[in-house]
């Protein structure tokens, strides 16, 4: 972890960095993409199965690993099961499938620097490259113990994600900024599209309880437009006795010439919001049995523009 701040006198992580992204740009052949060990201050992932069909992670206890923890990247029919995951650095989100398809994530536990699972197809145009989309993954029964995202999509998705179901997770984290958060921009692009989240506790969330926002990092400065469409959050409970303490309830920005499409909020109850939800540029948004800090909002489906907060609290 220290390798990242040249902490032992190597020089810091951000040169590298800015090294392979530059590679990524110039669409450089991977075999010349070299860091070798005398100049690289690059951390890989953990466990990396590239390109595998039929992978089964099981009951593994990962404890302090300077990166991403578990990366399935160009696989299909992965299980990840069981596995406890114990890594409050930076950077170390627990789970990453990669352009993976047919991908189920259950029983697992997760203490971590960053995200707990994170949703991933290749950054930039490296991912345009490849064009392979992660696809058909379900997340059921983990326990978010620590960790600033829960369920994370991004932000390297420029091959898109397509078909994600999330079911009777545990967002238990003190220091969870989102239990669900979509990344892109308009340099990574992406189609991001059915995604459904049910029945979900949660004990805190310090932004929001659904975060999208297209502004993310570079924002608007590209010409890869991302998609986000058919979205349902059915079943957001705070925890009993619990207060989340979010800044806002929801807080989702697209673009005015690539809206965020078609997204329900329904069957949620949730205490301890502070103000607002902050919307804009979304079209087909629909509230259906939604109360939040004891008051039941308004059923409806309504298109929002630019700049509008909404009536939300």
């Amino acid at each position: 972890m220290p390798w990242k701040f040249g902490y032992f006198g190597e020089t810091d992580q951000q040169i590298q960095r800015e090294r392979l992204f530059a590679f990524n740009v110039a669409g450089t052949d991977p075999e010349e993409r070299v860091f070798d060990d005398s100049i690289s201050t690059l951390r890989p992932p953990f466990i990396q199965f590239y390109r595998c069909r039929n992978v089964l992670v099981q009951d593994v206890h990962v404890a302090n690993s300077p990166f991403w923890e578990v990366n399935p990247v160009l696989c299909e029919n992965v299980l990840v099961k069981g596995i406890h995951v114990e890594t409050n650095l930076y950077n170390n989100d627990g789970v990453d499938p990669e352009c993976s398809k047919n991908v189920l994530i259950e029983d697992c536990y997760f203490q971590t620097g960053d995200d707990c699972i994170a949703i991933k197809s290749g950054r930039n145009q490296d991912g345009r490259r490849l064009g392979v989309s992660a696809e058909n993954i379900v997340i059921r029964r983990n326990r978010f113990s620590n960790g600033h995202g829960g369920i994370t999509i991004g932000s390297e998705i420029s091959g898109g994600v397509h078909n994600v179901f999330a079911e009777d997770n545990d967002f238990d984290s003190p220091n969870l900024d989102y239990p669900i958060r979509f990344k892109t921009n308009a340099q990574r692009g992406g189609a991001l599209d059915n995604i459904y989240v049910k029945n979900s506790i949660v004990n805190k969330s310090r932004l929001a309880v659904v975060h999208a926002d297209f502004f993310y990092e570079e924002g608007r400065n590209g010409k890869y437009l991302p998609k986000l469409r058919n979205i349902t959050i059915d079943g957001f409970l705070t925890k009993k006795g619990c207060s989340i303490d979010a800044k806002y309830p929801f807080y989702l920005r697209g673009f005015a010439d690539a809206p965020i499409t078609n997204v329900t909020f329904k069957n949620m109850n949730i205490e301890g919001v502070q103000g607002k939800a902050v919307l804009e540029n979304i079209k087909d948004l629909r509230y259906e049995n939604v109360t939040i800090n004891g008051i039941r909002q308004e059923d409806r489906t309504e298109d929002i523009g630019e700049q509008k907060a909404a009536q939300a609290v």
